[in-house]
């Protein structure tokens, strides 16, 4: 299956929702010449006036890596605490991904969203709309998912618990996308989407969690399981 990598900068943040100022003066000795694209966080600023923006790395063992970054860019909107950003940064200091630390921001746009909603069992996996997924991952309490879909400013997405499910110890989710009727999108984006889901694996009773996809990648690849 296609992977995207982090050094990838998606078309789908084109369209910025920060302007940028200078991270620097005349010493860029210390920048990096990696892209890093991220869906973070957005956590106010700290007492320099830097913006903050936080993620999680989760291994396949269920361990979390906690990082923070900061750096300079200019709002163009009141941007809530806690909005989930795609965002597109070079390391600065000598950093390397995933230190924490100082950044170059380049650009950022909002990250498409969607609340855990319940149905009453399993769907038809294949009754789904198909989606072209390039990552699916469990950052903390958020389930990522980079995929490639026609764009349209319209587009939604949708994760649902199986009800069936919830409170066992293997609690089941399928995420889906949707366009209004008689919409088929434009060109071929790729989407950074991020679903919190800290209800489902904050549960005690969760030992592992199953989100399952129409993944019109890899059809052979339609479920991903993350062990605690």
């Amino acid at each position: 299956m296609k992977i995207l990598s982090r050094i990838i900068v998606p078309a789908a943040i084109a369209a910025t929702a920060l302007t940028l100022t200078a991270c620097n003066d005349s010493d860029d000795s210390g920048i990096s010449s990696t892209i890093n694209t991220t869906i973070v966080t957005y956590d106010g600023r700290d007492t320099s006036g830097d913006l903050i923006f936080t993620h999680t790395i989760s291994a396949a063992d269920g361990t979390d890596t906690f990082v923070k970054l900061h750096g300079v860019a200019k709002l163009t909107e009141n941007i809530p605490l806690g909005t989930r950003l795609v965002l597109t940064y070079r390391y600065l200091d000598g950093l390397k991904y995933p230190a924490s630390g100082a950044v170059g921001i380049i650009g950022a746009s909002k990250a498409a969203t969607a609340p855990v909603t319940s149905i009453a069992g399993a769907p038809e996996l294949s009754s789904l709309s198909p989606i072209y997924v390039e990552v699916l991952e469990r950052a903390g309490n958020y389930i990522n998912l980079w995929c490639e879909l026609p764009q349209s400013q319209k587009r939604t997405f949708a994760i649902e618990l199986d009800a069936t499910t919830a409170g066992t110890d293997q609690p089941t989710l399928y995420i889906t996308t949707a366009l209004p009727e008689g919409e088929t999108g434009g060109y071929v984006t790729t989407y950074g989407t991020s679903f919190d889901v800290s209800d489902v694996w904050s549960n005690p009773a969760t030992r592992s969690m199953v989100v399952k996809v129409n993944n019109s990648n890899n059809p052979n690849y339609t479920t991903f399981t993350f062990n605690k």
